[in-house]
């Protein structure tokens, strides 16, 4: 297996604040910026096979541990692999996975493909995604113990089948409280929804036996809220116009009437030629965003839509709930989707042969203060690069996992801490056995200042900080800022109190 981290071609470009900020040689860092922590430069590029077949991410989950999981597949000409990769936090392979941080799996098909994975409450990564061992496209799980082997206990040897009529495919996975599993996806004719229990059996308090189909649209992404209902979301044809569609279930596979027009949201999009939505996610207020694109004659958007938790256009969002940002090429689509705690979202996909990277503010407008005007692009030198989906961490950092011809994760940096200089002397001369020391503190951004003289109790404090009279000797004055997120950065200040002869 060969791995390789590519340097993206845009460099991290400062405020100047910022750059007034940081000590000499100290690296800069915003909201947006690659995450040098992570692989080479915050880009890992992988190349499973060589030849004329061609490996690309899907989808990624994060476990407990900072561990990023990755579904994608391998395809050649007479073949298809589904394939779980398992990256360390600081993204080198994880060797304890698997096989060198790889496990294969065809689902007992020769065409296998990966859709969609997620991470459950004791660390079993569950694959899903489709097969034709049937002569038709199956839905098809896989459930893998912390380590990479088959969980045993979850269908045949840790894989599951299902069938509905006409064939059917896995497009979203989610894993309720219960840790029940929660397979949507396509049928002949509409969406197709799967319920498992823990041991991979069809859950026959759910749907009819296990499972529920409607045709009112294709399902493309699938969350669950706080009181375990289910969201569906996709595309629907409106009389001659393709819409964006949200679908409510009840626990139990009900169709949630109350919900909207009869259980079911749409969105269309003024001067739009269609919409297709593509994913989904629900922000801290209980809201629901659908992201996806839209063509006009103007070119193509990302676009989103956000609804109200009884299914109207949340006003508050944007123009009447939905929000448009166009792109600067015609190849253009937001493919993944998730809402930072605080409530801003993200979206990724691509715009030519660039990832694209879009962060809206609460209120749906491109968040300035994150790349440039809301946007980042990224580049793998030597490859087309598309993001299929994004997940953020416990220290808010972005990942994104997509690929064209290889593997391709990105990890970026979401809520950058402030940065925090100290302006003072080193040395202040008296004549007297004591004196004062006056200290001019910047940032980057709006912080709050705790100050801390020597052994002292820290207390608030603000720019020009004067300390109390203080006795002749060393000295040393800690500072930290906090911003507005809770994130913080702490610098020492070390001077010292001559008296004069």
């Amino acid at each position: 297996m060969r791995s390789y981290g590519r340097i993206a071609l845009s460099a991290c470009v400062c405020p100047l604040l910022c750059a007034l900020a940081v000590a000499p040689g100290q690296a800069c860092a915003a909201d947006g910026d690659l995450d040098p922590a992570f692989g080479d430069a915050g880009l890992v590029q992988m190349f499973l096979t060589g030849g004329d077949s061609y490996d690309y991410a899907t989808d990624v989950a994060i476990d407990s541990r900072g561990r990023i999981v990755g579904a994608g597949s391998t395809v050649g000409e007479s073949f298809g692999d589904a394939r779980v990769i398992r990256l360390n936090e600081d993204g080198s392979v994880d060797a304890s996975f698997g096989s060198g941080g790889l496990v294969t799996s065809g689902f007992g098909g020769h065409y296998a493909y990966a859709s969609s994975v997620a991470v459950d409450a004791v660390g079993r990564i569950v694959l899903a995604g489709r097969t034709t061992k049937s002569g038709l496209v199956d839905f098809a799980l896989d459930r893998y113990l912390e380590n990479g082997s088959p969980d045993g206990s979850f269908g045949d040897n840790g894989t599951v089948f299902t069938k509905f009529a006409g064939g059917s495919e896995v497009t979203s996975l989610a894993i309720d409280s219960r840790d029940r599993i929660v397979a949507a996806g396509t049928r002949a004719g509409g969406l197709a929804l799967a319920r498992y229990l823990e041991n991979g059996d069809l859950d026959p308090s759910f749907g009819n036996g296990g499972k529920v189909t409607a045709p009112e649209f294709e399902a493309e992404s699938i969350a669950i809220d706080s009181e375990g209902r289910i969201l569906v979301a996709g595309t629907a044809q409106v009389g001659s116009r393709q819409t964006f569609a949200l679908a409510r279930y009840f626990d139990d596979g009900r169709l949630d009437r109350s919900f909207c027009d009869a259980g079911i949201a749409t969105a269309d999009f003024a001067h739009s030629n269609a919409a297709e939505a593509s994913s989904i996610a629900i922000d801290p207020r209980g809201r629901t965003v659908v992201a996806g694109g839209i063509i006009r004659d103007s070119g193509r958007s990302f676009a989103f839509a956000r609804y109200d938790t009884d299914g109207t256009l949340d006003r508050d969002f944007g123009r009447d709930g939905k929000v448009t940002v166009p792109c600067s090429d015609a190849f253009c689509f937001a493919k993944g989707l998730a809402i930072e705690p605080r409530g801003r979202v993200l979206a990724v996909g691509f715009q030519g042969y660039d990832q694209l990277l879009v962060r809206l503010n609460r209120r749906g407008a491109p968040d300035d203060g994150f790349g440039r005007d809301g946007k980042v692009t990224t580049n793998f030198a030597g490859d087309d690069a598309q993001a299929n989906a994004v997940a953020i961490d416990s220290e808010d950092r972005i990942v994104t996992a997509g690929g064209v011809y290889s593997l391709e994760f990105a990890r970026y940096i979401g809520d950058a801490p402030p940065s925090l200089k100290i302006r003072g002397p080193r040395k202040i001369t008296t004549r007297h056995r004591r004196a004062r020391a006056r200290f001019r503190l910047r940032a980057d951004q709006a912080v709050t200042f705790m100050c801390r003289v020597d052994s002292r109790r820290g207390s608030r404090c603000s720019s020009p900080f004067t300390t109390r009279n203080l006795h002749v000797g060393k000295h040393r004055l800690k500072v930290r800022a906090t911003d507005r997120t809770g994130h913080q950065t702490t610098k020492l200040k070390r001077f010292r109190i001559v008296r004069r002869p």
